[in-house]
């Protein structure tokens, strides 16, 4: 995940980014219009993570196809491993027991998609000796451990950045005055842009901001992973044992009105560089979509990048409207994973042809 490794794929998330917007406007053209973007959003993210974890030349697009439905059943069932960790009890309830073995279903086929994946890394001629998969194999951990943490990495990465940018275009559908804003920054003004590249994204100050107001509002992990303690501690009086899960409120802290002004509302401009004489110790402290000191998340600059990059071109190339009258149905739907409870519907129409729908 260090800057090197991220920087040699520069050239094939641009790319891919584009071919996805093209599959959106063949598909918007024969739907009408209307377009439900999590369709498509997913698979750019597994394959830059496959090329993390096998290297450069991953394209196998059956594993692409095959993991991403597996992501979505294990973040459907992390509701109820929480209430697991919270309350043990649980697991003893009969009701629940199908939930248990369905967990037990849906790890076989876990490690019989990785471990193809792992069998055709060893059985290569050249295989790659920077990437994740090397360095595991080369520290000698047990198979089911390194099955473990290649499908992690593509569980906390997939479903959270493709759920930040359906979150991000709902948002700017609701504020099409901070959509419009954007697309001049994203566009150059008044040049159009075929692509906009990586190297764009990160000199994007307003992009940059509305990204962080959208990982503000609607955090990935609304409470965080889980932690344990290791030892017997205290934290403002309280005695913590030894092993106790440690769950973190990050929804409540991003939402705190003693910290956030109009906290319920989409304001990006609370990120911009010209406003950071007036944000706060407190502010900064308060901001943790992605956790905070040793235990940071790891993909926190490959994550952020991914969904500046996509909602860019996205914005650049379509404007984004409601499919219908009310709008994108924002209620949340919590899991691991703060999703939408209705998946993303939305109409577009081509910046070329601002006054067109695609029909």
């Amino acid at each position: 995940m260090n800057p090197s490794a991220i920087s040699t794929q520069t050239l094939s998330q641009e790319n891919e980014v584009i071919a996805m917007t093209q599959t959106i406007q063949e598909q918007a053209m024969i739907n009408g219009g209307i377009i439900r973007p999590l369709v498509y959003i997913p698979h750019n993210t597994i394959r830059v993570v496959g090329r993390l974890c096998f290297g450069p030349d991953f394209n196998n697009e059956g594993f692409v196809i095959g993991i991403d439905p597996l992501i979505d059943d294990v973040i459907n069932l992390s509701g109820l491993a929480r209430f697991s960790d919270a309350f043990p009890f649980i697991r003893y309830i009969p009701g629940l027991w199908g939930s248990f073995r369905q967990a037990t279903e849906i790890l076989d086929r876990v490690m019989s998609i990785l471990q193809s994946e792992i069998t055709h890394y060893q059985s290569s001629k050249s295989p790659c000796t920077t990437c994740y998969l090397h360095f595991l194999l080369s520290h000698g951990y047990p198979m089911e451990t390194i099955i473990s943490i290649l499908f992690e990495m593509f569980l906390l990465s997939v479903d959270s950045t493709s759920s930040t940018i359906a979150w991000a275009l709902a948002f700017l559908i609701r504020n099409p005055e901070i959509q419009q804003k954007l697309f001049k920054e994203v566009s150059g003004g008044d040049e159009k842009r075929e692509r906009v590249t990586v190297y764009q994204v990160n000199k994007m100050s307003y992009l940059q901001a509305g990204v962080n107001e959208v990982f503000r509002m609607k955090p990935i992990a609304p409470l965080a992973i889980p932690h344990k303690t290791v030892k017997d501690t205290t934290l403002k009086g309280l005695k913590i044992d030894k092993g106790t899960a440690v769950i973190v409120n990050i929804y409540a802290v991003h939402h705190d009105p003693k910290v956030w002004d109009h906290p319920e509302q989409f304001m990006p401009e609370r990120f911009l560089n010209e406003n950071a004489r007036n944000v706060s110790v407190a502010m900064e402290q308060s901001f943790l979509p992605f956790g905070a000191g040793m235990r940071i998340c790891a993909g926190m600059d490959l994550g952020k990048l991914q969904v500046g990059l996509t909602l860019a071109n996205l914005i650049n190339k379509f404007e984004w409207v409601a499919a219908d009258g009310d709008g994108p149905n924002m209620t949340d739907d919590y899991t691991a994973i703060l999703r939408m409870k209705e998946p993303l519907v939305a109409g577009i129409k081509l910046r070329t042809n601002l006054g067109t729908t695609l029909s």
